[in-house]
């Protein structure tokens, strides 16, 4: 079975807001507690930061 991996530089993007939502993802333990849900990649109970998996397949974080 083939498979699909890419790296994404998402460190860039927390450090280009000054958003408390983000801010506090700089920090590595908090940063590592990501999941995937409903096909998306979050961070946060309430779903604080969310990239949409099939964006990040194609290269699209904004």
């Amino acid at each position: 079975m083939a498979g699909f991996v890419i790296a994404i530089n998402i460190r860039s993007l927390t450090r280009r807001t000054n958003e408390q939502d983000y801010a506090q993802y700089r920090q590595p333990d908090l940063f590592q507690s990501f999941k995937i849900d409903s096909g998306n990649l979050v961070w946060g109970d309430d779903w604080d930061i969310i990239y949409p998996t099939w964006d990040l397949h194609d290269g699209r974080i904004w």
